[in-house]
């Protein structure tokens, strides 16, 4: 939750530590074409790390540095 555009987050770092990163991409790019670009501009902290339940504990997961990686390692593959 807290994606605006729905950014399936959970199953992106499932898929990440499956070993399955190009499956992890493609799906990254069905959902938004912009994805690469998106992670570096997106203000995480009003969206998915600041809702991430971590947040209320100690540092929410790095989801935009996590789907940055993802992302850029697609486009290259």
């Amino acid at each position: 939750m807290g994606c605006p555009v729905s950014t399936p987050v959970n199953d992106m770092v499932k898929m990440l530590l499956e070993g399955d990163i190009i499956k992890a991409g493609e799906m990254l790019f069905e959902n938004n074409p912009l994805s690469s670009v998106c992670s570096l501009v997106c203000p995480v902290e009003k969206f998915c790390e600041g809702n991430c339940i971590l947040n209320h504990k100690n540092n929410p997961i790095q989801v935009s540095i996590i789907e940055n990686y993802i992302s850029e390692y697609y486009l290259e593959f």
